[in-house]
């Protein structure tokens, strides 16, 4: 991954919240999973009605609506370029 690519998947982690997982969880890459799906398998609370859970560097973390699609349009732009 190139430094930018990085520095900007740091930025989104930073502007996360981390749900409280079991010690040592393993988690795996989630792209396929629905927001209920991914909620499900990591037994994570309840979302908000403008929050989002996502995994980003092997973490799940837990974003607002605005910061979730900036994540996505960092995943989007890493994947073209």
């Amino acid at each position: 991954m190139c430094r930018r690519g990085h520095d900007a998947l740091l930025l989104v982690n930073q502007m996360a919240q981390v749900p409280d997982l079991p010690a040592g969880a393993p988690i795996a890459p989630t792209a396929a999973l629905t927001q209920d799906e991914l909620a499900s398998v990591y037994r994570l609370p309840q979302r908000g009605d403008d929050e989002n859970y996502a995994v980003v560097n092997g973490q799940v973390v837990r974003l607002n609506d605005r910061n979730y699609e900036l994540l996505q349009m960092i995943r989007v732009a890493r994947a073209i370029l």
